[in-house]
Formats: structure tokens, sequence, C-alpha cells
């Protein structure tokens, strides 16, 4: 079995833990490690962080408290610190450099990648620190004959150093500081050298810039010691460096003070290292200074599309990628341009994992500039099967008549496991005493093997089929992203399980077809989340509906916030936009209240801006078989400090009006009633009780199965009528 490592910062702690095989996608490649490189700067910061409190943790990130603090005030304390702690417990696998050997290719990457090929890794969540890992194709390349292994697990930090160096323009000539002398400063003094440049190295421990001088810096400088102006006159003729690179890690600005007063007019400053940035701003002035921080490795890095592999740009348009970046390190290591030797000051087994970052955490160990893991040799992983799941042993062992009641209970598998799931779904169910977790499938196998042992599943796995093949699990909990709702419910639905799929159950028109069938052939199995139907508000008003003579007016207001544009769920193939996404919550809630369909919709958008997705900010009006008149005004605008939704409804001398789902008032002629709840109370607690005792009980799983074609239907025709106008616009 396999093993990662990564840190779990709600316990600051590192783990080396067996994980499941990963899974081997179209766009990638499976590798078996032969070295990873640690990145002591960044995963030094990591665990530091980690080892917070959560006050110590709030002082250091007053930007997330905030949003706590916002969150708790709509949603209540209880729903607030649940999310906080879900996306804690998310384990964050350490390292994002290495190299080893290909065992399996994607279909994608065939024209690239052959079995038994050396190859290069990089990125976060991929080049882990893990005997096995997946990675997307547009993050590996191979390693050039007689590189060694162990120096090109580097290339990705490399690529950073290089990507650094290109943004300061260190062209032929060009007069360049490095400041802070670390791993990625001493690559960056041999870079900038192999470019042609001259090179200053600065650093507070006389070691590391006698170190660069014997890797080729032209001078080095200690501050506190020697006097930089001075060395600055002579070494550029009295004209200042055309550029400064910062790799310090310090909490003081003093690096950046530096460089301002060492760099000439209109020169350039690149901060890629943790250093506070406050300005000189009488400096920058005077000089017009450029500063630029670097994003990672290379263009590509944070572009979602890139990272999984499923683009590759084309290099007329966009030269030097990460990988590109990564490809140059190696040659330049080929051409022994780089020495990386003297870097690598230590090398641990991956079995040590756990007590090097405590040593490293406590600093002691000494003189560390590069540490690489090695792992087991491919020989010994050949020997090892290529377990797809993982079993999770159970804290206490069970008596002979726990397991006779535990036969009788209602077993569920889980296919992906976010922080709806973690923070909303599972803390409820887990309470159900009549609930049993089998599985858990996930695309991390780190994430899958913590979430089976935080909440008690029997296996983990990264192979969904499993989960639905297995025939001791009654129901499929599908909490993935929404291109693969209507794909694994087809699949569970065939497979005779129950189905909970989180919304939307379909993206696409022809999905949705394919789901009605199975609906067809299996019907009763179904349960799509459309859990505002359950909310106790929403049930209290649906009574006063029901004994209504005429239609009803319906106006609902969401204020969304405001959500990053390269955010998958604005991916037309992934996600679909916030009318796929979310809207599709209020259309369900208007079909339901009402219980008649819509006959004719109108849809109004805000005017194109930069800032916002088309599906941002929009009004939908519906008119119902009934007569009913639907309104929903869904905005991204506004401040998450104000509440998030308004359901208002006026039929027959009564007002209703549902605050956030954590207070209602009624009003019916002169009489007003008002309730308030604890925590908002969106209705997931009875909807999932509905859902298992459905399934225990032998009964349809969702009495609205028409409704929720009805919502499903209604929500694609006006996103597609949305697509249409963008199309003609």
């Amino acid at each position: 079995m396999p093993r990662q490592v990564f840190l779990d910062y709600s316990k600051g702690k590192v783990k080396l833990e067996e994980v499941p095989y990963p899974k081997l996608r179209p766009d990638g490649v499976i590798v078996k490690t032969l070295y990873s490189a640690v990145s002591i700067g960044t995963e030094r910061l990591m665990l530091k962080l980690a080892k917070r409190s959560l006050l110590g943790m709030a002082v250091e990130r007053p930007d997330l408290l905030k949003l706590f603090i916002e969150y708790a005030k709509n949603e209540g304390f209880l729903n607030a610190y649940r999310a906080a702690m879900a996306r804690l417990r998310e384990p964050v696998p350490l390292g994002y450099s290495s190299s080893g050997v290909v065992l399996e290719v994607g279909y994608n990457a065939l024209n690239e990648f052959k079995q038994g090929d050396l190859v290069a890794c990089g990125g976060h969540g991929y080049a882990s620190h893990a005997e096995i890992t997946y990675i997307p194709r547009t993050l590996c390349t191979r390693i050039p004959e007689g590189v060694d292994p162990r120096d090109a697990s580097f290339a990705n930090i490399g690529a950073i150093a290089i990507h650094s160096l290109r943004l300061a323009k260190a062209e032929l000539g060009a007069n360049i500081a490095i400041i802070g002398l670390g791993l990625l400063g001493l690559i960056a003094v041999q870079l900038a050298k192999a470019s042609g440049a001259n090179v200053l190295g600065i650093d507070v421990v006389r070691s590391k810039i006698e170190l660069a001088k014997n890797l080729g810096a032209n001078a080095v400088a200690l501050p506190g010691h020697d006097d930089i102006d001075i060395i600055t006159q002579n070494f550029t003729d009295n004209k200042g460096f055309d550029s400064a690179i910062i790799f310090a890690s310090t909490k003081s600005s003093k690096p950046l003070e530096i460089a301002a007063k060492i760099v000439r007019r209109k020169g350039r400053i690149v901060v890629p290292g943790w250093v506070k940035t406050h300005i000189p701003r009488n400096l920058f002035y005077e000089k017009e200074l450029e500063f630029v921080i670097p994003r990672s490795s290379g263009l590509g890095i944070y572009d979602p599309l890139y990272e999984t592999g499923k683009t590759q740009y084309l290099l007329e348009y966009i030269r030097w990628t990460a990988k590109e970046n990564m490809k140059t390190f190696l040659y330049l290591l080929k051409e022994n341009k780089i020495n990386m030797k003297p870097l690598i000051t230590h090398e641990f087994n991956i079995n040590e994992a756990e007590k090097v970052y405590e040593k490293l955490y406590k600093n002691k160990i000494k003189d560390a500039i590069g540490i690489v893991f090695q792992y087991p040799s491919t020989k010994e992983l050949d020997n090892t099967k290529k377990e797809l799941i993982i079993e999770i042993k159970p804290r206490k062992q069970q008596t002979p008549e726990k397991t006779q009641i535990r036969k009788e209970k209602t077993r569920i598998g889980f296919i992906g496991a976010g922080q709806h799931a973690q923070g909303v779904l599972l803390p409820i169910l887990k309470k159900m005493k009549q609930v049993e977790l089998t599985g858990v499938a996930t695309t991390t196998p780190a994430k899958a093997t913590q979430v089976a042992k935080r909440w008690g599943f029997k296996y983990a796995t990264t192979h969904p089929d499993k989960i639905i093949e297995d025939p001791d699990t009654d129901a499929v909990f599908i909490v993935t992203r929404h291109d693969t709702h209507a794909y694994y419910t087809v699949k569970a639905l065939e497979a005779g399980k129950y189905v909970f799929v989180e919304k939307p159950l379909a993206i696409t028109l022809e999905q949705l077809e394919q789901v009605k069938k199975a609906i067809e052939k299996h019907p009763g199995k179904l349960m799509v989340g459309f859990n505002r139907r359950y909310a106790p508000f929403t049930q209290e008003a649906k009574k006063i509906l029901e004994k209504r003579t005429e239609p009803a007016t319906i106006l609902m207001r969401i204020n969304a916030g405001y959500t990053p544009q390269d955010h998958w769920i604005y991916d037309p193939k992934q996600g679909g936009g916030r009318i796929i996404s979310e809207t599709c919550h209020f259309i369900d809630l208007a079909i339901y209240l009402t219980e008649a369909k819509p006959i004719n919709y109108t849809i109004t958008l805000m005017g194109k801006t930069p800032r916002y997705h088309i599906t941002d900010n929009h009004i939908i009006t519906m008119k119902h078989q009934d007569g009913s008149i639907s309104t929903i005004i869904y905005t991204s605008q506004g401040t998450r400090a104000y509440s998030r939704e308004l359901i208002e409804i006026y039929i027959a001398e009564n007002a209703i009006s549902i605050y956030n789902f954590k207070k209602m008032i009624h009003t019916y002629k002169l009489k007003k009633k008002t309730r308030r709840l604890f925590s908002s109370d969106r209705g997931y607690e009875l909807v999932l009780k509905g859902f298992v005792l459905s399934i225990r009980q032998g009964k349809h799983a969702d009495p609205y199965t028409d409704i929720t074609l009805y919502t499903s239907y209604t929500t694609i025709a006006i996103n597609e009528s949305l697509q249409n106008y963008m199309n003609h616009d």
C-alpha cells in the first residue's frame, strides 16, 4: 500500500500514512516516486501555522477571522464552526517537486510519455511526498539522459527561481542582486550566471554567502558587516542594479528596503520570498521602481485547466509555462550549468518523514539548505499490490451483539467528500444510529484516507466505481463537481442503489434525459439535495399556502457574495455557472411552494462588467401553471456581512417573510407572529432523515420526483437561453 506525507492543520501534526492507489486520469500519468524535494521555507511556514492554536491562527489570518465572524452572524456560530473545522481538517499534502518512474499513462498523454520514463514532476497536490502520485501531463517532463533523478527532483523548485529571473529580466550583461541565499537564492545565483548576468549575493549568514561565491557569484555582501552602498557603487559603476530578487524569508521589510536602495532608477524588484512588503514609498517614487510578486513556477499555475492537464498553451503565444521552466532547469543540469550537489545537504528515507518535520520545525537540522526524501526502489514496489481500496480499522473492537445490530443499519457510501459533505451532510448522518458508513471515494488519496478515519468509514478509495459496486452499500451519496452528478447517478441507479445526489441533478439536457430514463427503470430511489423544501420555515409556509384559493406572489432575494472568476463553478463543462449551480435551489423552492410547474419565464441580466461573470447577477421571473408569479433576484454584488437569503410570500392578506431561514414573520391582516431559531436551518437534517427512513421502509426516496424534474428542466432551459444570448451577443 503506498504512503503519503500530509499536514493535519486541526492537530498541527505531520503524518505519514497509507493511502489508496491514485486513479489514472486521461490527462496525466501515474508515477512511482524516487526522490521528492523539501521546500524548507514554505513547508516550515506551513508547520508553524499548523502548530498555532485556533486563536493564534486567527491572529495570523485576520482576513479569515473576519469571514468567520460574518458567516457566524448570518448562519449561527455552530454552522460557522462546523464549516471552519471542515476546512481545517482537510489533509494538506506536503511537497510540490519530485522525480520518479512512469507506471501508467492516460490516453491523452500517450504521445508524450511511456511506461518506464524517468520524469520530473511539479505541482501542489500532485508532486507530493508520496510513494505513488498522479501527475498531470502539464506538470511533468522527461528527465534528460545523464541527469541524476536526485537533482531532478528539484525541477519545480528550480522553475520558481527561473520564473523569478525571467520577471527580473536577467539578461546578458545585466547586474542582478539576489537577496536571500537559501535553496532558491543559491539556485538563482547559478541561473543568473548561466544567463550571462553579473550577480551580487546578499545574506545574513556568512556560510551561505561563501557558498554563493563558490557557485559563481561575482561578489557577496553580509548586511551589518559589509557596506552594501559602496559594494553597489563599485559593482555597477555607480549605476545601481538593474533588478533585485528577494528570496529571503522574514517578517521584516529590511530586504525590501535594501533592494530599493541598490536598484537603479526605473529598475525592478521581484519578490518571490516571504517578506514584509512595506514599500518605502519615497524611494519607489524617486526611482519609479517596478515591483513584482511572481506567481510560483511559471504561467499556467493557478489556471485549473492547465494544472489538471486539460489544456496546453500554444507555444507561439505563451512560451514560458511552468513545464517549460522545469525543462529549462533540467537542461541546465545536463549542461552542468547548475550544480545541486553542494545544495543538497540532507537526504532522508521517507520512513523518517514525521521525525524530519518535527526537527525542521524546531530548527534542529543543522545547516540545512536542500533536503530530499528517498523512496523504496521500483523493484520493491513491483512486489506490492496495486491496492485500490484501503481498509480502515475500527477504533474499538465491536462485540458480536453490535455486529448483529449493524447489519440492520442503512449502509451508505460517499463519492466525493468536500466541505459541504464534511461540514453539513456527514455530521448529520454520523448522529443517526441507524446509519453505517461503508466507503468513501475522493480523487486525492490522502484525503480519502483521512475522511474515512475521521468519520468512521470502513474503507477509502480513489475509484468511485468501488463504492457503486460494493454489495454492502445500500445508498450512494454523490457530492462531486457538477459535471459528474448525472454520470454517477445513472451508474448507481443501474446498480440498484438508492442515490442522494447534490444539486444540480444534471447540467445539460442530454444528461438529464439519461437520468430520467434511469429513474423510470428504477423508480423511487433518487433524492436530489434540494434541502430548502424541508426547512422548518418552508414547511410552515407550505401549510399556509395549502389553504389558498388564489395564485401566490413569491419574491426571493439571494445575496450570494462574490466568487473569483477563475473558480471551477463558472466552467461551462464542470460547474455550469451560478444559475445551474445555485439558482436551481430557488427555482425548486418556487415550484415546491406553488406545486405548479412554470409555463413561461423571463431572465434579465446585469450589464457586462469585468469583475462579474454573466451569471453572477440576474433576475428570473416565472409564471406558474396555477397563475402564481415567482421572482428570483440573485446577486453577487452585496457584502457577506448582510443576510444571504430573504423569501417573501404574499397570498390572501397573508405576508410571510423568511430571513436567512433563521427568522420567520407571518403577518395575517393585523396579526403578526415572529419565530426565531438559534442557527439557520435550511432543511438538511430533515431531508437526510427522510431519505434514510425511505430506504428502511422501502418507500419512495423523493415524494416530489415530478417537482425535481420540473426544476431540473426549467433550470437547464433558462441556462441554455442565457448561452444562446451570449453566443449571439
